[in-house]
């Protein structure tokens, strides 16, 4: 079938490519020294086109020669190079992975966009951030590390990172890409490129499969041999899968409209113990996300341009999402009960931005957003899928167990529905003062109908040198909204009835919290970006972060009645109850060089972060942080011949979600690790190219914090070990 599928690809693009465009008009980006990428185009800082070195952010550019080159398949591959960001894979069963940025824990901070528009999942969900976010059709990716609430409102919080595709009808080509490796590793993806007249249509796929989680033979100390799960099962994991759509057509800079889709699912029970779930690879997360938008710009004056943005966001937990381990124990007997959870959100924005131009001496952005949300959120533990051919209150669903005397006193379980209605306007003033001082100031005002009001200011200062280098003071807030699975989270168990004719929970039930306000971030940024000369470069980022009202999963000091006909001993929920403080650096130093047979580029990046959270005026280490990381890397590469890179990762102890039973102020850390992964690839017949990946080269055993409850999980989530992965690469 699978081989079926990818002959099916081939022909399919083979068929199309008599009308993309000639890749010999293809800009070479290596041929600009890193000096004159300092002057490349960007989008990410203020939605509108600027020169990189006037952006009032902490912004790094990932090329398309660098994400081919360093073999960067997904946001999870390319992230995890960024200087200051942190990705702990396996280590949360509602999410795959964990990603901390500066000392911030949280996917849910994380604002991912595809030119400009938000393909994050649509109510702000905590998911996954790894293949269902792909490469293949990306000229490049801005990485915005900092505060960016005041261009894009709620959640770009801790980092915003934009995926251009490619634009110009005559610099961009065609190609398909199959990659096959050991543990059932597969991914086919496709891009055909049609330039039309002042145009450019794109159609691009992604097939991709995982199951390289031999943890089981690689930790026998917590899978020991010869044993079995509760319910009998090998210590297996469901695979990683994954299909992505991408549609887009522009027609110059005017008219655009494109459709992102993605199809992803992963294991619900990563770094359990052995004696603590199904191991049931039936088991897992199923999610569908989509997006769809138009954009319309116009320039209404030879000063004035405007930019009209509508887009269509769907985010759907489905109902053969499940789980089955001791929270699903049933009463009955001693089997993990199969329970189901469901989550549907669609969020519809309509952006409406102008931007009057001043010349030399700036440009000032008023920008109009409204944003209605409408969302079901994650359910209860279910006992059978939701019906969504029925209303949420039309469910007929029954909390586990309750339902085993009769139907008069079985619970019917609580649904939520949440609908949200945004007004924000912002204005902005990029001033350049002369052509070495620049100030960009700005103020957004949002009005919710759900949370509180919130006011956004940003303020930077540029002082650009003749020679390249340039200093940049950033100071920013940035505000998370409550995102409705925290606010109307609610799951737990029932275990006994009452004389009184009521269901009892004598363990903590978690409940809803209504009151949930938006997390608010104040951020100082100093960035200088050096250039020793013009291919060598090098950047110092230092910051400063405070997080008021960080919210927490804490125990309610009474127990919330919210389940009518039931008593609930002990709640907890999401409340806004800790300050967190984050500060550290960041180094990164870039090279290039071309000699007569091929070229080279380098680049280091040493990250150091600190900080603690503080709670009724007691202080503790903030989980998810790793206080020093190194990148290294190499790549050498002859142009459309061959290439080869080689990226080391050394990474210190970084510290998980649970406090030492000794110290409720220190966190249980985990040991650093070292990991050597190489890439290469050889053009064997004119544009066909063959590709080979060695991930963990050195076969290091190890592993990363992990942020479930250690009631059922293992100290720390086991990584995968050395993997190979062969492909071929077709451009026309």
């Amino acid at each position: 079938m699978l081989y079926s599928f990818f002959i099916a690809l081939l022909c399919a693009l083979l068929s199309l490519s008599t009308a993309t465009v000639n890749a010999a008009d293809k800009v070479d980006l290596y041929s600009l020294s890193l000096e004159e990428l300092m002057h490349i185009k960007i989008q990410t800082g203020s939605r509108f086109s600027e020169k990189l070195k006037d952006a009032g952010a902490n912004i790094t550019v990932i090329d398309q020669q660098q994400i081919a080159l360093r073999a960067y398949r997904s946001l999870e591959d390319l992230l995890k190079d960024i200087p200051g960001v942190n990705i702990y894979n396996y280590s949360s069963f509602t999410a795959y992975n964990s990603i901390s940025v500066h000392g911030d824990l949280g996917n849910n901070k994380v604002l991912i966009l595809q030119d400009g528009v938000r393909i994050s999942p649509a109510g702000g969900e905590f998911a996954a951030i790894s293949h269902n976010y792909p490469l293949y059709y990306a000229k490049r990716v801005e990485v915005l590390l900092g505060p960016a609430s005041i261009v894009y409102g709620a959640d770009a919080f801790s980092m915003v990172v934009n995926i251009i595709s490619a634009e110009d009808p005559q610099a961009d080509e065609s190609q398909i890409q199959l990659h096959a490796g050991e543990d059932g590793y597969y991914q086919a993806t496709g891009i055909a490129r049609y330039g039309l007249t002042n145009g450019l249509l794109q159609f691009g796929y992604q097939r991709f499969h995982s199951q390289d989680y031999a943890f089981a033979e690689h930790f026998p100390v917590y899978y020991p041999p010869d044993t079995v799960s509760p319910e009998g099962n090998d210590f297996n994991f469901s695979p990683e899968e994954n299909q992505q759509l991408f549609i887009k057509y522009n027609v110059a800079e005017t008219f655009e409209f494109g459709i992102n889709h993605s199809d992803y699912q992963y294991a619900s029970y990563y770094a359990s113990k052995p004696d603590t779930s199904a191991f049931n690879t039936d088991n897992f997360e199923h999610i569908k996300q989509t997006s769809i938008y138009t954009r319309l710009n116009l320039d209404v004056t030879d000063k004035l341009s405007s930019s009209s943005l509508f887009s269509y966001g769907a985010y759907r937990l489905e109902d053969d999402s499940t789980i089955s381990n001791i929270f699903s124990l049933g009463r009955q007997s001693e089997v993990f009960d199969t329970l189901y959870r469901f989550a549907d959100t669609q969020r519809y924005n309509l952006f409406q931005d102008f931007k009057w131009d001043m010349g030399e001496a700036g440009n000032v952005v008023l920008g109009l957003h409204i944003d209605h949300i409408k969302s079901i959120p994650v359910t209860a533990d279910l006992t059978k899928p939701y019906d969504t051919d029925k209303a949420f209150d039309k469910q007929n669903q029954f909390y586990q167990d309750t339902d085993r005397f009769s139907d008069d006193l079985a619970l019917p379980v609580q649904f939520f529905e949440n609908t949200q209605r945004s007004h924000a306007i912002f204005l902005q003033h990029n001033w350049a003062i002369n052509k070495k001082h620049r100030v960009i100031y700005g103020l957004r005002y949002d009005d919710n109908s759900f949370y509180d009001d919130v006011t956004t200011p940003r303020a930077s200062y540029i002082f650009s040198q003749n020679n390249g280098n340039v200093l940049k003071v950033i100071y920013g807030h940035a505000f998370l909204a409550p995102s409705p699975d925290f606010v109307y989270a609610n799951y737990g168990k029932f275990n006994a009835f009452s004389f009184s004719g009521q269901w009892t929970a004598t363990k903590t039930f978690h409940a809803p919290n209504e009151t949930l306000k938006p997390e608010i971030s104040r951020s100082l940024i100093v960035n200088y970006d050096m250039g020793i000369n013009a291919f060598n470069r090098i950047k110092w980022v230092a910051y400063y972060k405070i997080v008021d009202d960080a919210i927490l999963n804490t125990p309610d000091e009474e127990a919330q009645q919210f389940i009518p006909d039931a008593l609930l001993f002990k709640t907890e929920s999401y409340k806004n109850v800790g300050e967190l403080t984050s500060y550290g650096f960041d180094i990164s130093i870039n090279n290039k060089y071309a000699f007569s047979a091929f070229n080279l580029e380098s680049w280091f990046s040493w990250s150091s972060t600190f900080g603690h959270l503080e709670i009724d005026k007691s202080q503790q280490e903030l989980p998810g942080i790793t206080p020093q990381s190194f990148n290294l890397g190499l790549s050498l590469y002859q142009q459309e011949q061959w290439s080869f890179s080689a990226q080391l990762k050394l990474s210190g102890h970084a510290n998980s979600l649970a406090l030492k039973p000794e110290d409720n102020e220190a966190r249980v850390n985990v040991s650093g690790f070292t990991v050597l992964d190489l890439h290469g690839s050889w053009a064997m017949w004119h544009k066909l190219h063959l590709l080979l990946d060695i991930y963990n080269l050195l076969d290091e055993k190890y592993a990363q914090p992990n942020f479930r409850s250690d009631i059922d999980s293992l100290p720390e989530s086991p990584q995968p070990q050395r993997q190979f992965v062969a492909g071929l690469k077709l451009v026309f």
